[in-house]
């Protein structure tokens, strides 16, 4: 496929030694593309084979990531949508966690900012494969005046089933450029955060499709647990976030009826959810 062809191409611009189709490590199931050198494999999931119509068990995915960790191997999931209009971001991320940065920087160099939305929105944008979000209050480290990298912070989001705590946050989003590596640069931007607005507590999130959360322990997070598989639904050629198809949103958006639930709806309009 289209999409094999160009993620082989990259690996190769990478030149780093792969197996395709590897059996091996989780037989007899297989992994896309295995990196032996980093004990790191690569699931390419197309969107149409991967949504519920195909493979209806909604734990499908966490149980071939959880699987490869059993013999040692971190499983990064790269959806369809996610390497046909987020590439960029893709590659600059797998660059990362291969080592394969071109510069490096201590956050010692850096200066530390606060920024707004409207100065950080495109850099977000730019490089988090999640894209921006609205947030309460932003952290931006600067290396020779140009914006490097970004934390933000929010009140708990009630769609994740949280109440409003007072003083308490969540980091919604934490990005560096593209092609850099900055030694302590979380760490840094984090403290500046807490001694500025003193919070209780601060929780975050780790997206473990692409990320084993190392980051945030290695700046004192402590490890909760691991939620559920999430869901997108698939329309067309791309996922869409789950919030936006709501009972009462199907209701007054899309005539749904209310004796029908949100997947009987979708499912009749053969819109798939992808876990």
């Amino acid at each position: 496929t289209k999409l094999e062809i160009g993620f082989e191409d990259f690996l190769k611009e990478l030149k780093v030694k792969y197996y395709k189709n590897c059996r091996r490590i989780i037989t007899p199931q297989e992994i896309d593309y295995y990196l032996p050198e980093y004990n790191i494999g690569f699931e390419l999931d197309g969107l149409f084979w991967h949504c519920e119509e195909q493979k209806p068990d909604l734990n499908y995915h966490l149980n071939k990531t959880e699987k490869c960790l059993e013999k040692g191997v971190r499983l990064i999931h790269i959806f369809e949508d996610e390497w046909k209009y987020k590439q960029e971001i893709c590659k600059n991320i797998i660059k990362n966690i291969l080592n394969k940065d071109e510069i490096r920087i201590g956050a010692r160099k850096c200066e530390i900012k606060e920024i707004t939305s409207k100065e950080c929105r495109q850099f977000i944008n730019d490089n988090h494969i999640q894209g921006f979000i609205g947030f309460k209050y932003g952290i931006g480290l600067y290396y020779k005046d140009e914006l490097i990298s970004v934390m933000t912070f929010g009140k708990l989001r009630r769609n994740l089933g949280y109440k409003d705590e007072n003083d308490t946050y969540e980091i919604l989003r934490f990005c560096t450029k593209s092609g850099y590596s900055i030694c302590g640069g979380a760490s840094r931007m984090l403290k500046t955060f807490i001694k500025t607005y003193k919070p209780k507590k601060i929780i975050t999130y780790s997206d473990r499709r692409w990320s084993n959360g190392n980051v945030y322990e290695k700046i004192g997070f402590k490890f909760i647990h691991n939620t559920k598989p999430n869901y997108f639904y698939v329309i067309k050629d791309k996922r869409i976030n789950r919030f936006a198809f709501r009972k009462n949103i199907l209701v007054e958006k899309y005539g749904c009826s209310k004796n029908m639930t949100e997947k009987e709806f979708c499912y009749q309009n053969k819109w798939y959810r992808i876990y």
